[in-house]
Parts: C-alpha cells; sequence; structure tokens
C-alpha cells in the first residue's frame, strides 16, 4: 500500500483548476484569476509539499506554476500522456478533473518525476520573444508559400503582410540581442554556445530560453529532453530500429538547422555526418545523429563552462 506523502496534484483547465492534496485526501477547486491563484497557493504552502505535479496543458498550467516558483513550492510539470499510461495501468477507466488531480499526485508519489526548472520574470519575457519569433517565422513561410500561387489581384495583400513580418521578425531578433547582451548570465552563455560552428544568436537564445537544463544533466537525460535520444523497440528475437519522440520542438527545430549548417561548417560534426553516411545511414538518420552529438558536446561546455575546441573530444 502507497504511504501518504506529500504530493499534491494539479489537473489545471482553462477557467479553473482542481487540487488534490494526497496527505489529508483533500479535493479543492480554485477559479483561475488572480485571487485563486494567490488562494491556491496559499492553501498547498501550508501543507509544505514535497512536490506538486502538473500536466503541460498548452500553457494553461504556467501561471500557477509561476507563482508556486515564487512561492519556493517544487513542481514538476510531465507530459499529460505519461500520466495517462499510468492511469490506464492501474484499470481507471473513468476521466473527470477530480480524478486527474488525484492521479497526478498519485504519479508524483510513486513515479518521482524531477522537479522542473522554471524560469525567472526576465527568462519568462525571452522565451516568449523567441517563441514569438519561431511564430512569426511559420507564419512568414505560409505567406511566402501563398506568393507563389497567388492571383495579381491577391499579391498585393499577401506582400504588404511579408512585409510587416519581415519588419517585425527583425525587431524581435534586436530585442533578443539585446536582452542576451544586457543579462551578464546569459550574455556569457551565448558566447559559449556561438563559440561553436553552426550556432548563432537566435539558436543560443532558444537554448537559453527553452533549455534552461543545459549544463545541469548527463548527456542522455538532455538527449531525450530535445527529443533525439533513439528508444528500442524490441521484443524477444525481433529487433525493430530505434526511433526517437517527445522532446521539445522548438529547441529540436532550432538545433536541427544549426546542425545542417555545422555539417558544412564545424570539423567535428562534418567528420561525424560522413563517417554516418559513408556507413550506409539514411539522410535523416545521419541529421538526427548528429543533432544529438552537438547537443551533448555543448551539455559538456555548459558544464565546464569551456569555449568550442576544434578538435574530436569526448563530450562526456
Amino acid at each position: 500500500m502507497l504511504t501518504k506523502t506529500t504530493s499534491v496534484g494539479i489537473d489545471v483547465a482553462r477557467d479553473r483548476s482542481d487540487v488534490y492534496i494526497r496527505s489529508t485526501g483533500e479535493e479543492l477547486p480554485f477559479p483561475n484569476s488572480r485571487q485563486g491563484i494567490e488562494m491556491l497557493v496559499k492553501v498547498v504552502k501550508s501543507h509544505n509539499p514535497s512536490l506538486v505535479v502538473m500536466e503541460s496543458t498548452a500553457g494553461y498550467e504556467q501561471t500557477a506554476a509561476y507563482a508556486m516558483k515564487d512561492a519556493d513550492i517544487p513542481v514538476s510539470i510531465v507530459n499529460a500522456a505519461r500520466v495517462r499510461e499510468y492511469i490506464h495501468a492501474k484499470g481507471i477507466k473513468a476521466k473527470t478533473d477530480r480524478i486527474d488531480a488525484k492521479m497526478l499526485a498519485e504519479f508524483g508519489a510513486v513515479m518521482l518525476p524531477r522537479i522542473t526548472i522554471l524560469p525567472d520574470p526576465a527568462e519568462r519575457e525571452l522565451r516568449r520573444l523567441v517563441r514569438r519569433r519561431a511564430q512569426v517565422v511559420r507564419m512568414k513561410t505560409q505567406e511566402q508559400n501563398h506568393l507563389h500561387r497567388a492571383s495579381e489581384k491577391i499579391r498585393p495583400y499577401v506582400e504588404e503582410t511579408l512585409a510587416a513580418l519581415k519588419q517585425q521578425l527583425a525587431q524581435i531578433e534586436v530585442e533578443i540581442a539585446q536582452a542576451l547582451q544586457t543579462n551578464p548570465r546569459w550574455k556569457e552563455r551565448s558566447e559559449l554556445l556561438c563559440s561553436v560552428p553552426g550556432i548563432a544568436t537566435v539558436t543560443a537564445a532558444t537554448i537559453i530560453a527553452l533549455l534552461p537544463e543545459i549544463g545541469q544533466i548527463n548527456h542522455r537525460q538532455i538527449a531525450a529532453l530535445v527529443g533525439v535520444a533513439p528508444f528500442n523497440r524490441d521484443s524477444g528475437a525481433s529487433e525493430n530500429k530505434r526511433h526517437i519522440e517527445g522532446g521539445r520542438k522548438d529547441v529540436r527545430r532550432a538545433l536541427y538547422m544549426a546542425t545542417v549548417v555545422a555539417i558544412r561548417h564545424n570539423p567535428v560534426i562534418r567528420s561525424f555526418h560522413h563517417r554516418l553516411i559513408a556507413a550506409g545511414k539514411a539522410k535523416k538518420v545521419a541529421i538526427t545523429a548528429c543533432i544529438r552529438k552537438l547537443v551533448v558536446i555543448i551539455n559538456a561546455m555548459m558544464r565546464e563552462g569551456e569555449h568550442w575546441q576544434p578538435v574530436v573530444r569526448k563530450a562526456e
């Protein structure tokens, strides 16, 4: 029988958060208003929880999670699929917000997920800039595709939108560069990252903002966070191809572009890529392996505080 730990589960929806406090069995709803979040934090903190567990739910969880961080309450934001698999394994078919909150608390007590490193206010603003830039880039690509198919009547409208997006993109990139330069810690980390051939300011900002664990965990964990760690799918005598899954898509996209450049200009990554291709690896497999190698190298660099060394080196 599981012991009653001080883990707390919070199921966050758009308008309301359901809380389950495992040590007492209390089930409490709170509105997702400023006053409601303040009361939620006050109640949770009064129980001195060892861990508060929340699902990643399209950003709805962030306000409560940041409020927990500001109150020095340890929070773990977990993948919803992991929790759903846990619930299925227990044979629970019903799904309500109250049940989900209870299962999140139990998941925290049993699985002991890692505490999530949450950003401070300045880091949150950098995240917003980085994510907005990614949104603008995607919209710009869409409009460029529209331009190729646009009629003469529609073309001016598309061109006008493209011009506005390009202007906004340039402004965001200026603000990102300024943010990195004015924050001493970010400046140091950015300079370390940008010393790697293939990584420029925007990629460095993406890593700093969206992968704060870089340099603080081992090479397997960082590869899994990015989503470039291969997983086996073997059973009995059957050996299947390994696949990657999950991870932080925005970080992986940024590192994909950096790796494409690194394959041309970074001697270590270029040599590694050539060996993989010569061994008969498919191009996509080779690029994924190169992303993983690049991630492992910069993880070691950030941990040791070392700039890029243009020699083949062990990253861990």
